[in-house]
């Protein structure tokens, strides 16, 4: 909370919660690493999975990762809940060059998440609603460490990240677009 919370532009009303997603990489591995990961689920006969591969190619460090999230309408002991199947797909790729005079690197990431809201019930759209999701971020960062005794290292970032959020009423017409732009 407070100043500090300016770095992350002005929708954080309420403070920064720190999640470290390490998009760029900032360590050298010694080798390639692989991590995948399946899941699925009975009531919604839901599938996802998720894959990423880091690791050293010659002088630069890569990071990649990619997932995808597929379910049905929820089954519940009274009957099938009509409008909340969805669909996500998540994609970034970071690459850093580490080296004794600092580090720099960038990131690309995108995301989509397209799901159905439920209708029927007081305050909600008659027949429900979709919502379509879609996310883009790209960051920079470059950290230098001079030989100097005034200036112990000098780090500049970049952000962008684009948001658009739009709610798709039964009859196919648009409802709500929302889109949002932050570059810092």
């Amino acid at each position: 909370r407070g100043p500090a919370a300016l770095m992350y532009g002005s929708n954080v009303l309420g403070g920064v919660i720190n999640v470290r997603s390490v998009a760029i990489p900032d360590r050298r591995p010694n080798k390639i690493y692989t991590d995948a990961t399946m899941i699925t689920e009975s009531a919604s006969e839901a599938i996802s999975g998720r894959l990423m591969i880091e690791g050293p190619a010659g002088p630069v460090v890569f990071k990649a990762e990619a997932s995808a999230r597929n379910s049905e309408n929820i089954n519940t002991p009274i009957g099938t809940l009509e409008n909340t199947a969805g669909e996500s797909r998540t994609a970034s790729v970071g690459v850093a060059h580490l080296a004794s005079w600092g580090e720099a690197g960038a990131s690309f990431g995108n995301h989509t998440n397209n799901y159905g809201i439920p209708g029927g019930f007081l305050g909600g759209h008659t027949n429900g609603v979709d919502i379509e999701l879609e996310r883009q971020n790209a960051s920079g960062r470059v950290d230098l460490h001079p030989e100097a005794e005034a200036v112990d290292h000098l780090e500049l970032k970049f952000s962008w990240n684009r948001y658009q959020h739009k709610e798709i009423e039964s009859s196919g017409i648009c409802g709500v677009s929302f889109g949002l732009v932050t570059t810092s």
